[in-house]
């Protein structure tokens, strides 16, 4: 029986390797402690369906943190609002479970949270869904076998966890939360009636969700996510939704908001070419050279007024940073060697 450290420790060891970069130790201690993911450990080579795992709870983090901006609605909107309320209202799934969940009576919003966790907990264990090839038996024998293996275990097949279902929901201060929910419960009726009125209105979930527990529909008209899969912040994506009634000076200014609220500047400049092939060579020769040789390479036919040998290691970090957003992690990290009498730093 292993313990929840080491389901951590052997989770991220699994992981860290396909991901390219640090795992985040709050998905790792939610997959630790999740009994129908350690079964995973037990399989001669779980990383694949670990890293699934991960990069699947990695992504639901990521919707659970949506930001959605409702702006000052004008006559139009709230004219569409009351329309698509009298549409959603009669759609069959929200009236019945309006009927028979709720009683016919619908909840304050501030009510929602509460309400949302205590059925939840009523409702029982979330459901795992998980994907399973529909005809095991024809599994093909070819030259392959031996990767089949690697990917399927020594028993021919099992089940890749894929998720676990979850309901969004609009929290305490309009912050989207989610809750796991059991498929068969009260929430998870709810999710389906809430994909009916989000179809209808091209809202999403919490929204929706919203408006059949509270009978108050709100039309977003700017929502943004900001997404990281790589373990350079550069790669970073803000990824931006708004209704064509926004004017571009408001788009604008969200924009600036959204790159305010993820820590980034309004406008990052580019870089020159030095930078540029600074940072390329202090990424590939991370090999344990020193810093002198470093600079013998880079010097190779260039003027000794491009860079000294005293700032060069400082350039290539700046370079790299820049480049990537990410600090340069120098493999030695001895100090600097000494310098010559000709001013060039040498190995120690």
């Amino acid at each position: 029986m292993r313990s929840d450290e080491q389901a951590r420790e052997q989770i991220e060891a699994a992981v860290a390797p396909h991901l390219g970069r640090e795992p985040d130790p709050r998905i790792i201690e939610e997959m630790a402690a999740d009994p129908r993911v350690t079964y995973l450990l037990d399989w001669p080579t779980p990383a694949d369906d670990l890293t699934a795992e991960y990069r699947l709870n990695e992504d639901e983090r990521r919707r659970d943190g949506e930001s959605t901006i409702v702006l000052r609605s004008g006559q139009r909107e709230r004219a569409l609002a009351a329309i698509l309320t009298e549409e959603a209202s009669n759609l069959p799934r929200v009236s019945e479970f309006r009927q028979f969940v709720l009683g016919d009576r619908l909840m304050a919003r501030a009510d929602v949270p509460k309400w949302v966790r205590r059925v939840a907990k009523d409702d029982g264990d979330p459901t795992l869904w998980a994907l399973v090839p529909q005809n095991p038996e024809d599994r093909p024998t070819t030259e392959r076998d031996r990767l089949d293996l690697a990917r399927t275990g020594p028993h021919g097949w099992r089940p890749r966890v894929r998720r676990i279902e979850k309901l969004t929901f609009i929290g305490t201060g309009e912050d989207i939360e989610a809750v796991p929910v059991n498929a068969w419960g009260d929430l998870g009726l709810l999710k389906t009636v809430a994909e009916d009125v989000g179809g209808l209105a091209h809202i999403s979930e919490p929204w929706a969700v919203e408006f059949v527990l509270t009978g108050r529909l709100r039309i977003p008209q700017v929502a943004y996510t900001t997404t990281s899969r790589s373990r350079f912040p550069a790669l970073d994506r803000l990824n931006m939704s708004f209704s064509l009634s926004v004017p571009t000076s408001m788009a604008a200014q969200v924009h600036r908001e959204a790159l305010a609220v993820a820590g980034r500047p309004p406008r990052m400049r580019d870089i020159d070419v030095r930078h540029a092939e600074m940072a390329i060579l202090a990424h590939h020769y991370n090999d344990g050279r020193t810093w002198g040789e470093l600079y013998e390479l880079y010097m190779r036919g260039r003027s000794t007024e491009e860079t000294s040998a005293t700032n060069f290691d400082r350039d290539c970090r700046a370079a790299y940073r820049k480049v990537t957003g990410q600090e340069l992690k120098w493999k030695n990290e001895r100090g600097r060697p000494p310098k010559t009498q000709d001013g060039i730093e040498e190995r120690p």
